[in-house]
């Protein structure tokens, strides 16, 4: 949303007349919804050391990690779709369907163990899986996160390819003056 508000608000063309490069912009827009979500995860995790705190203790370390992961995953995500659509409207769309397709091939709803085999496969690369999988064995069986390296140079993969993907997408759909 944040992305659709600042392409559709007239402060977009000041964003163009000051003297800040074009990464520098990107990167803070980055940092600022990286930020809004620590936010919300500091609040979601004082409610839970408050009743699992020796349970959390111990994994905080790994599950930070983790979570940093995976929250740059989708807020790259979040900014692809910001920038390919123009109106909230269609945003909200993209992004409930694509959470959709994401929350379906993933074991919350459906256990990926009964999806047909090719499928299976291709769902062991959602995003989403991955980092349920990755903290609930962290979570649940205090598993090191050293075990996951490959699931973790996947989740990178996926950053990396995200990183370049935003900043496609941000210039070609550049509204001009």
């Amino acid at each position: 949303m944040l992305e659709i508000k600042e392409k559709t608000s007239h402060v977009y063309l000041k964003n163009f007349i000051t003297p800040t490069s074009y990464l520098t912009f990107l990167v803070s827009n980055f940092i600022t919804y990286v930020i809004v979500v620590l936010v919300q995860l500091g609040v979601i995790f004082g409610v839970a050391f408050y009743f699992f705190r020796e349970h959390l203790v111990a994994t905080i370390g790994d599950m930070a990690i983790v979570l940093l992961i995976i929250t740059t995953v989708f807020i790259l995500l979040g900014m692809i779709i910001g920038s390919l659509f123009r109106s909230e409207e269609t945003g909200t769309i993209a992004t409930i369907s694509l959470g959709f397709i994401f929350l379906f091939f993933s074991s919350s709803i459906l256990p990926i163990e009964t999806l047909p085999n090719i499928i299976r496969k291709i769902a062991a690369f959602n995003p989403f899986f991955m980092g349920e999988t990755l903290l609930n064995k962290i979570l649940l069986f205090q598993l090191p996160i050293t075990l996951f390296t490959q699931t973790l140079y996947i989740l990178a993969g996926y950053i990396l390819g995200l990183m370049v993907i935003v900043v496609i997408v941000k210039k070609l759909t550049k509204r001009s003056f």
